[in-house]
């Protein structure tokens, strides 16, 4: 008898292993196929950010006018805009206030 129980629990053993053989391929595949996937985002998002990094180089840098604007909003009048406005309206120094 204990034959047939060997064989038998040796039979199981190879029918279970051919099955999940068949379903690990799948899995296989479907992994291959995702690292597949995965390597050529990589590729894609390096390319597009080399892009980026060319793009921002061409593009002129724009902190230098944002100093001289300031200074701008800063001096509301200027000494000769009040000099020629009054001769305008014919007013002396101490007429205009």
């Amino acid at each position: 008898m204990s034959n047939i129980a060997s064989v038998l629990k040796e039979e199981i053993a190879r029918l279970v292993r051919r099955q999940l053989r068949g379903e690990t391929e799948n899995l296989k595949k479907a992994s291959s196929r995702y690292r597949a996937d995965i390597a050529a985002l990589k590729r894609r998002i390096e390319a597009l950010e080399k892009q980026i990094s060319r793009l921002e180089k061409m593009v002129p840098k724009k902190a230098a006018p944002i100093a001289d604007g300031e200074s701008e909003t800063k001096l509301r009048f200027k000494p000769q805009g009040v000099r020629a406005q009054r001769t305008r309206l014919g007013l002396s120094a101490p007429e205009m206030g």
